[in-house]
C-alpha cells in the first residue's frame, strides 16, 4: 500500500485513488502549550498532518479530516491570551473547521498563498 508522508514523517496509509495534490511544512497546534513540526498534505480526499517521528514517538499525534468534513479554511489572526499564544497564537494561524464544531490550527511560513490553495 502507498504512504503518505515521508521517511522522517508519522505516514498514513493512502486511500483507494488518494494522490497527493499539495503539500507544505507547518506546526499544528496540540494543545495549550503545544505546537508540533511536520508536514500537511492535501490530497484528493483528505486533509491530512503528519508531525515528525520525534515529537511523535513523545505521543504527539497525527491528525487527517475528509474533505467533505471541512466546512470553512480560513485566518486565525494572531493573539489571544497567554495560553492561545504558547500554542502558536503569536503568528496568524491557518483554522479549519470542521462539522462537528472542531476547530484546528496550523501555523505555515507564507500563510496567504496557503488559504489561497
Amino acid at each position: 500500500m502507498n504512504k503518505i508522508g515521508s521517511w522522517w514523517l508519522a505516514s498514513y496509509d493512502a486511500q483507494a485513488g488518494e494522490q497527493v495534490r499539495w503539500s507544505a511544512l507547518a506546526n499544528h497546534t496540540q494543545g495549550p502549550f503545544r505546537s508540533i513540526s511536520g508536514k500537511v498534505y492535501l490530497t484528493n480526499q483528505r486533509l491530512l498532518f503528519c508531525p515528525n517521528l520525534l515529537d511523535h514517538g513523545l505521543g504527539s499525534r497525527k491528525w487527517g479530516a475528509n474533505l467533505n468534513e471541512i466546512v470553512q479554511i480560513d485566518r486565525q489572526p494572531k493573539g489571544g491570551d497567554v495560553m492561545a499564544i504558547l500554542g502558536g497564537g503569536a503568528r496568524d494561524r491557518l483554522r479549519v473547521t470542521l462539522q462537528n464544531g472542531k476547530v484546528e490550527f496550523f501555523i505555515f511560513n507564507n500563510l496567504d498563498q496557503t488559504i489561497e490553495r
